[in-house]
């Protein structure tokens, strides 16, 4: 199984990625790097990486691509033990978060379900998410979405500077989502 570990750095400290074992692609979006890396503009925050690395290489996915933030432990204290493990869709958090759970998602929450309404996915009742969109996903997750539906997604994405959180609260349902079954 052919595996690739993706990640989003900005200024963090990204030692930690030659502990891993794993091949990696490293987007970089702060200051340089004395190492191999992609220096791209900071903007979009992790999901702009997540869907830059879809567009750019969805002809040539590995079988499972994890993304992850330069700093991926706040979110999931044991990335590592459990990136060691990892072979199919894995969310890499402490725990999953509803919408309601803190002061800044519910202003969100409407402008989210209209990307998801905006591109014919089921919309939730409720928004259950990981907070630092950080996935283990396997390449028929992402195949099962045409390239078109791709780059639509991802030129919607680049309308509005807020994206980036509304995307947060939509990963689960991104991908989760096959219109392969749909024919």
């Amino acid at each position: 199984m052919k595996k690739l570990l993706v990640v989003a750095r900005y200024r963090e400290n990204i030692g930690w990625i030659d502990q891993t074992g794993w091949p990696h692609l490293i987007y970089n979006k702060g200051p340089a790097l004395a190492r191999p890396c992609i220096t791209v503009p900071n903007k979009g925050r992790d999901t702009e990486t997540i869907l830059r690395y879809i567009l750019e290489h969805y002809h040539c996915l590995p079988d499972l691509v994890v993304f992850a933030q330069g700093d991926p432990f706040p979110h999931c204290r044991d990335f590592l033990e459990r990136l060691a493990v990892t072979n199919g869709y894995t969310e890499f958090t402490m725990n999953r978060v509803d919408e309601t759970n803190h002061a800044d998602f519910p202003p969100r929450v409407p402008h989210a379900k209209a990307i998801l309404a905006r591109f014919n996915m089921p919309v939730p009742e409720r928004l259950m998410f990981v907070k630092g969109m950080q996935y283990a996903v396997p390449k028929e997750m992402i195949l099962n979405k045409p390239f078109d539906w791709w780059r639509e997604l991802y030129r919607h994405f680049r309308c509005d500077p807020r994206n980036p959180w509304f995307f947060e609260m939509i990963w689960p349902q991104i991908w989760s989502l096959n219109l392969t079954s749909r024919k």
